[in-house]
């Protein structure tokens, strides 16, 4: 669950109503459908999650199909009314596992395009803070999800 902005106009750092060592606290982890019916709320913030959708979709065709993410920034937080704006884009952090048939190095050489900062935000309207990868990701078994920092 995603709880809603609090009176500062950002997610809380503990779920509403819970104790400040409760595990419902940030980071929030969070479906894809679920984060895009929370924060799909305007033509823009619709327009930056198109581009973590494609984001995302490009990772998958490299089969890449396990990791989370990390989502933070702007979008986060409710800027239309504290800054009286649109979010430009969405701060993300992503923990991957590379696919078994390539190297690390290799991996990030013959795909530089969703490494770089400047090429992910132009391209997709994230800013892609880094890549890590994670072997411990295929222990888990987690599939691609999010967590809201």
């Amino acid at each position: 669950m995603i709880p809603e902005w609090d009176r500062n106009n950002v997610l809380p750092p503990i779920f509403p109503g819970e104790k400040g060592y409760s595990e419902k606290r940030s980071p929030y982890k969070a479906d894809l459908l679920l984060f895009v019916e929370t924060f799909a709320t305007s033509q823009k913030r619709i327009e930056i999650l198109s581009g973590l959708l494609d984001y995302r979709s490009a990772f998958h065709q490299l089969n890449v199909m396990k990791g989370f993410q990390w989502l933070d920034g702007s979008f986060m937080d409710n800027v239309e009314i504290t800054e009286e704006r649109p979010p430009n884009d969405i701060d993300v952090v992503t923990f991957l596992h590379i696919p078994n048939n390539e190297a690390q190095k290799e991996f990030f050489a013959n795909h530089r395009h969703l490494f770089i900062p400047e090429e992910t935000k132009k391209r997709f309207f994230c800013r892609c803070l880094s890549i890590c990868t994670w072997t411990a990701i295929n222990a888990l078994g987690c599939e691609m999800d999010f967590l809201l920092v």
